[in-house]
């Protein structure tokens, strides 16, 4: 099937009933949905759709019970249920309740047009003036090479001025103390300038892994962040690494900055952090 089955990894099944109950915790929800969506794969595959739909209004009366904050944490799943359900009503021949389902999986957040647009799941509806409509609203944002497409010139004349700042020097305490516990000149080596900033970038690459699904340690600052990143072999985010990076630089004496990149479309919660080294030569 084609469908999205939602799937949640790593967790034990072993005496969790399957039935909704009303959910406090985290830990609660995570097992209810690891003991349950192996069931809906399994009833998908023996094509019993009316089953899988009670089960998910069983998943959507649990997931109302978690509190404000738990319950952003699966704000995804909610738009992968709905999605699901209107491919389950659609192989059911139940227009209004696919188009419906459909309309809420949009409105969540689903995006993935090039899935939609192929899935036949959705085939009972593909005809439907509202099912068109929102098909043609995904498109606006989750059809990448249209959007590229559709995007005007950039403002070369724009003159909008950054925030005054200066860089911080070399002689910081916690730079200076950066730069001789990592040895950072000779990791930088005695080459030109663009070498020494490609050392240092492989340097920190080969130290932390790139971990784009976990939350930052609460100090950060990069000797710090090396230092929990070591002792707990784990990785950062985007943001993280280039807190790292930025450090590094610094510490070296170059003028560096990150600068966060946020995605066009308002609706995407994700984001990307680069750096910004200047050279002299």
């Amino acid at each position: 099937m084609s469908r999205l089955l939602v799937l949640l990894a790593g967790f034990l099944l072993v005496g969790f009933a399957l039935r909704a109950q009303p959910t406090r915790t985290k830990e609660e929800f995570d097992a209810y949905c690891a003991a349950l969506f192996p069931k809906i794969q399994a009833l998908s595959a023996d094509k019993q759709y009316r089953q899988i739909l009670d089960r998910y209004a069983e998943w959507e009366q649990a997931y109302r019970a978690l509190a404000p904050a738990t319950k952003q944490d699966y704000s995804n799943l909610m738009t992968d249920v709905h999605y699901n359900k209107a491919c389950y009503y659609a192989l059911l021949k139940d227009r209004p309740n696919a188009v419906r389902s459909f309309q809420r999986a949009v409105s969540s957040g689903y995006r993935n047009y090039n899935h939609a647009k192929a899935d036949s799941d959705l085939d009972f509806i593909r005809d439907d003036k509202v099912f068109r409509q929102q098909l043609a609203a995904i498109r606006e944002h989750g059809d990448y090479v249209y959007v590229l497409q559709q995007a005007k010139g950039y403002a070369a004349k724009d003159d909008q001025k950054l925030p005054a700042f200066r860089y911080q020097g070399a002689d910081n305490p916690q730079l200076v103390a950066l730069r001789r516990t990592y040895k950072l000149d000779s990791i930088a080596g005695a080459g030109n300038e663009v070498s020494r900033f490609i050392n240092l970038l492989h340097w920190v690459h080969e130290q932390v892994p790139h971990d784009g699904n976990r939350e930052n340690p609460a100090l950060r600052n990069a000797q710090d962040l090396l230092t929990v990143c070591q002792r707990e072999k784990r990785g950062l985010n985007c943001r993280g690494l280039a807190t790292v990076l930025n450090e590094v630089y610094l510490a070296i004496g170059y003028k560096a900055r990150f600068v966060g990149c946020l995605p066009k479309d308002t609706t995407d919660q994700d984001s990307h952090v680069i750096n910004a080294v200047y050279s002299t030569t």
